[in-house]
């Protein structure tokens, strides 16, 4: 099903802007394309498999404790989505009175910044999301067989094949997306933190 059925929904607009925003600075000057990919990509692949291999699983419990912790982070970006915005609104009106050059390449060098940090809470919005579905299914059906196929094929072990298949698969991907969420709260903590120490210079100014 392809999401261009639900027009109002920009995942991949969203997934696609975010990404972007890493391998740009805050002036929009491109940065070591390397480092991102091992960071965004690579590590997290590595991650999962290692976890995978050393028979590592998400247990029910944990899900459970995954599930409140991602959705309490979920809501603190909610409010920083609009604290960002606030900020940028601000700026632009203030700034505004004093049309030099430096001031206007202040002013567009922030929205740069603020752009970036959008997308990138949006999206980090968009894992959290993600990870609580993958989550609430690990406490749905974490036991459940699937006693219908095994009446059809009759074959015990192949089904338990399939199990196991499917909880490594779904471990993967959790644990893939943890790590990039892990990746993209950091980026946001960084930039956060940029964005708090230019509101002390500017204020001082």
């Amino acid at each position: 099903m392809s999401l261009k059925m639900f027009p109002k929904i920009k995942l991949n607009l969203i997934r696609k802007d975010a990404k972007d925003s890493l391998y740009k600075d805050y002036s929009g000057r491109t940065k070591n394309k390397r480092s991102v990919f091992l960071c965004l990509y690579l590590i997290p692949a590595f991650i999962s498999i290692v976890l995978l291999v050393n028979g590592i699983l998400v247990e029910k419990d944990f899900a459970n404790f995954l599930v409140t912790g991602i959705s309490i982070f979920a809501g603190l970006f909610f409010g920083l989505l609009f604290i960002v915005n606030e900020k940028y609104n601000s700026r632009k009106q203030i700034l505004s009175e004093d049309s030099n050059e430096e001031t206007i390449n202040y002013l567009k060098r922030y929205k740069i910044f603020a752009s970036q940090l959008v997308s990138q809470i949006s999206y980090t919005i968009c894992i959290s999301i993600a990870l609580i579905i993958i989550n609430s299914i690990i406490l749905l059906f974490y036991n459940v067989k699937i006693t219908m196929i095994m009446l059809i094929l009759n074959k015990y072990d192949l089904i338990e094949i399939g199990n196991l298949s499917l909880v490594y698969i779904i471990n993967g991907i959790l644990f893939y997306l943890s790590a990039q969420l892990i990746y993209f709260i950091l980026v946001i903590l960084s930039s956060t933190y940029v964005m708090l120490m230019d509101d002390l210079d500017f204020e001082q100014d």
